[in-house]
């Protein structure tokens, strides 16, 4: 007899976090498309991708947020591989 497990692909999908930042980024779509071009400029200029990088557009844009600026990371809001 064969048993098969299914993976659960995005285990966070279902926190409650991933529904507060979901909504905020429905929210201020305007915000999340300045951080976006933030971080595509800079990579097109070699800088290296990280967090960091993530922190810095976030900062410099002055966009506040009610959460860690990672957890856009996190949950998929903002990538920074293009």
């Amino acid at each position: 007899m064969l048993f098969f497990r299914k993976k659960n692909k995005n285990k966070n999908e279902h926190s409650p976090q991933y529904y507060v930042v979901n909504d905020w980024c429905k929210e201020h779509e305007s915000e999340i498309n300045e951080i976006r071009n933030y971080i595509a400029m800079e990579i097109a200029q070699g800088v290296k991708p990280s967090s960091a990088l993530l922190v810095e557009a976030c900062v410099e844009r002055s966009i506040s947020m009610p959460f860690p600026y990672r957890d856009l990371l996190k949950y998929g809001r903002v990538r920074l591989f293009f």
